[in-house]
């Protein structure tokens, strides 16, 4: 009987549970963590506990042993990755330890002691066997898969060698970019300012990812900014290209990564999201009467190929959050030409048909001043007067109409406004893709 009240109590609990990335923790009647792991869908992931006989022998023990279960939601999957190691370090659960294949978690070391820093993959009886007191550990990780594919995401950014001998000739990666500079090369160097400056370049690669594995994102990109005006003031303008188009890519590996640590404080994410909100307001208030929080943020996006199949999707995140209740998808029903600004004015019509829906403290649409003007004249037709903005992709310009014209912001791209954006944005564009490809599988038209 007990059991099954569990049970019930612990399906409400997920019922309740946001679909974002995090980290749960189940717990006993006296509070001790069983359990710790990680999600990319906290709801989904949760609700596989109580699958009954599709989980493992050790796995149902652990459940059957819980009392309840607490959840961490974070911005991104690397989040939650980080945090769960901090977490299995902070309490080292009971079925942490026991892992399905009866290895021990993996950890990750940065040995700086070395001249050329050396990264290792190691089990916790190894990793700190012989540490120096400069190296840095990292872990455990429970999943060796994802922490390898975290940090293969990580050398196409910042380069760093694997290879075991240094014998004066350059490894394969060197030739690709994944090793620069390549540390086989470095050490039969003569003594002299190439070799000073090769050394310093290698040893700077290893303490950003150092950063970037200790939740310190931030710094990395003001890092690797500041390091790209300096290449442009010196006109070496190829060089300044390439790290404009690296540190791009590592906000979007991060997907606006935060200090995992912000998220096991009382306000958690809710704070984070609600610091995004503030600092968004605070910036378009200069240009657009918008709200000093922004609660409720609708976001469109149109996905097509050749105009087959155009869908188009509306996102809503309350609070900074994802409300995924009032999701919605809409089948394009223009013609088959690929228009997207006649899609977008279609979308917000159809959209604003429903006086029933809560009205947006701010409307975003994906795309730049064509997209833009779409929205605003059919708010203008309709009578609806809301702030609107778009979101061009290239440069991750805010774009603003207003009656001087148009204004173009260029954030930096560690402002936390800008974060809330970009993750409304890539929302939408998921869920327009998500059903565009639908269609396009199914092979006909069937709207929705």
């Amino acid at each position: 009987m007990e059991i099954i009240r569990k049970e019930i109590q612990l399906k409400t609990r997920i019922r309740r549970m946001p679909h974002t990335p995090g980290v749960y923790m189940f717990r006993d009647v006296h509070g001790a963590v069983l359990y710790v792991g990680k999600a990319a869908d906290l709801r989904n992931r949760v609700s596989q506990y109580t699958a009954g006989d599709a989980i493992g022998s050790k796995t149902g023990q652990m459940v059957s042993q819980a009392e309840s279960v607490e959840i961490l939601p974070t911005v991104s999957e690397f989040d939650a990755l980080i945090l769960e190691a901090k977490q299995i370090l902070r309490y080292q659960p009971k079925y942490n330890i026991i892992s399905k294949d009866d290895k021990s978690p993996l950890f990750v070391r940065l040995e700086f002691s070395r001249e050329l820093p050396v990264l290792r993959f190691l089990r916790k009886g190894e990793a700190l066997h012989r540490m120096n007191k400069n190296d840095a550990v990292f872990g455990p990780f429970q999943s060796g898969r994802a922490v390898r594919s975290l940090l293969r995401s990580i050398r196409h950014i910042i380069p760093y060698c694997t290879q075991k001998i240094r014998n004066g000739r350059p490894c394969f990666y060197s030739q690709i970019g994944l090793c620069r500079p390549c540390p086989s090369l470095i050490s039969v160097m003569p003594d002299g300012i190439l070799r000073q400056d090769s050394v310093r370049i290698y040893r700077r690669n290893f303490r950003r990812i150092r950063d970037l594995l200790d939740g310190r994102s931030g710094s990395v990109i003001r890092s690797m900014e500041t390091e790209m005006r300096r290449a442009s003031k010196a006109q070496d303008f190829e060089k300044a290209a390439e790290l404009r188009d690296k540190t791009e890519n590592l906000r979007a590996m991060l997907r606006k990564h935060y200090d995992p640590a912000v998220y096991t404080e009382t306000t958690g994410l809710p704070a984070v999201a609600g610091a995004e909100g503030n600092e968004l307001s605070r910036i378009l208030r200069r240009y657009i009467p918008v709200p000093e929080y922004p609660k409720r943020i609708e976001c469109i996006d149109i996905s097509n190929i050749s105009g087959d199949f155009a869908t188009g999707s509306l996102v809503v995140f309350t609070d900074g959050l994802p409300d995924k209740s009032w999701y919605r998808r809409f089948r394009i029903r223009k013609d088959k030409s690929p228009d997207d600004f006649a899609s977008v004015a279609e979308i917000t019509r159809r959209r604003f048909n429903h006086p029933d829906w809560p009205a947006p403290d701010l409307f975003v649409v994906d795309g730049g001043k064509g997209q833009l003007s779409a929205v605003n004249q059919v708010l203008r037709q309709i009578g609806i007067n809301l702030p609107a903005i778009g979101l061009a992709k290239h440069e991750e310009e805010i774009i603003i109409q207003t009656e001087d014209g148009f204004h173009t912001l260029k954030l930096n791209l560690s402002d936390p406004g800008l974060h809330l954006l970009q993750r409304i944005r890539d929302e939408a564009h998921r869920f327009a893709h998500k059903y565009h490809t639908l269609l396009r599988k199914a092979g006909r038209q069937s709207p929705v």
